[in-house]
């Protein structure tokens, strides 16, 4: 890479957008990411979803790459690089501890992803229609046909509350667990988004101090700990926010353009 540019990471939920507030990435951080392509940075997309999960519109955006399922596949222009699934006796141990804590697991895969449905009166049946109205088809149950996964989310509801930190800790065994209070990432151990941002580093050349990364939640925290400038957006977590030496603006305060501009980047 050549000497002054940058190789540089975005989270997609509650950093390109937050799809809470908004099913659009702001005109700002398009334009921003146009122009970081046009002035030789590499930019990459680096999250928690699978790739089934990222949207037509993202991929449009012409990423270099994109780090997926908290490390567990990697893309570069499209080729797989590298990819990995948890394997079916750690997937099976985890929906035993779910299912004790009344919890409702989304099975994350690659191609689908795998979900059975709560009962009508259980406290998170709202929060899975609210899913499965944004997956739509790519949410299938998980009973009665094969699957393969790379990583799980799981919810928990109110009534489990003093369960929850238990069967955490037993999960723990297992797997990485990311609490990001609401939710929860089971990930295979061993990975994380900067572990996938290490491979890309190697397999290409760049070295750690030339790059820089966005985020906002927990599932960012190795990243920007792992990168030469973490970039907090202004509606991170409070962990976030004190991990980070630089902030920026949120997501729809032109929080990335700013922070590229600042950086003279752009």
């Amino acid at each position: 890479m050549e000497p002054g540019k940058k190789a540089i990471f975005f989270d997609i939920d509650g950093t390109l957008y937050d799809r809470e507030h908004s099913e659009e990435v702001p005109d700002s951080t398009k334009l921003a990411l146009k122009m970081l392509r046009e002035n030789g940075h590499r930019i990459f997309i680096c999250t928690g979803r699978v790739n089934c999960a990222v949207e037509q519109s993202l991929r449009g955006l012409n990423f270099d790459g994109m780090i997926l399922g908290c490390g567990t596949q990697i893309l570069y222009h499209g080729k797989q690089l590298f990819y990995h699934r948890m394997d079916a006796e750690t997937v099976y141990h985890l929906m035993g501890l779910v299912n004790s804590g009344d919890g409702l697991a989304i099975l994350e895969g690659k191609d689908a992803l795998y979900c059975d449905p709560p009962a009508p009166d259980s406290q998170l049946y709202a929060y899975y229609q609210k899913r499965l109205r944004l997956l739509r088809d790519l949410l299938r149950p998980v009973s009665g046909q094969s699957w393969e996964i790379s990583k799980m989310t799981v919810r928990f509801p109110r009534e489990a509350a003093d369960r929850r930190p238990g069967l955490l800790r037993r999960a723990s065994a297992w797997v990485t667990v990311i609490d990001s209070g609401k939710s929860v990432e089971f990930v295979p151990k061993g990975f994380s988004k900067a572990t996938g941002i290490a491979y890309i580093l190697e397999k290409l050349g760049i070295n750690r101090e030339d790059t820089a990364a966005f985020g906002d939640s927990m599932n960012d925290y190795e990243m920007l700990s792992f990168v030469g400038e973490g970039i907090a957006m202004g509606n991170s977590s409070e962990e976030i926010l004190k991990l980070c030496a630089r902030h920026t603006d949120s997501v729809y305060e032109d929080g990335i353009y700013k922070a590229c501009v600042r950086n003279r980047w752009i």
